[in-house]
């Protein structure tokens, strides 16, 4: 046989070997069953290789991924940090225009409202969030 695949080590094989051989089937027929049951051996390492690289690059995609939502979390407080925290804070900023007399349909959440509260209350930065 012309493969990498070694048959001596599977015990059907042997088995299959000596009941053919018992029977005194010729050698033509147990050659084909081998060279058979070898290229099923073959095609199946195969599919196992395409399957172990589809893996890999599936592992590499999540763990791409996951870097990609730390740095979207990491974005999303820098931002939320400009929005809510601190005196100068754009909330408390549009809220001192607000108390001059701006006139809106809309309010802020009462999330938001309410650390700005409690840092009036307190003399402290706000932290909101």
């Amino acid at each position: 046989m012309h493969s990498n695949v070694e048959f001596d080590s599977f015990p059907l094989t042997n088995h299959a070997q000596r009941r053919m051989q018992q029977r005194r089937i010729p050698s033509q027929v147990l050659d084909m069953v081998l060279q058979h049951q070898n290229r099923n051996a073959q095609a199946i390492a195969e599919q196992c290789a395409k399957l172990y690289d589809e893996f890999v690059g599936f592992v590499e995609n999540m763990e791409d991924a996951g870097k990609r939502i730390e740095q979207a979390q990491k974005a999303y407080q820098d931002a939320h940090g400009k929005l809510a925290s601190g005196r100068g804070c754009l909330i408390s900023q549009v809220e001192k225009v607000r108390a001059l007399g701006v006139k809106s349909s809309k309010t802020l959440p009462a999330p938001l409202m309410h650390g700005l509260e409690l840092a009036a209350e307190e003399g402290t930065e706000a932290r909101i969030g």
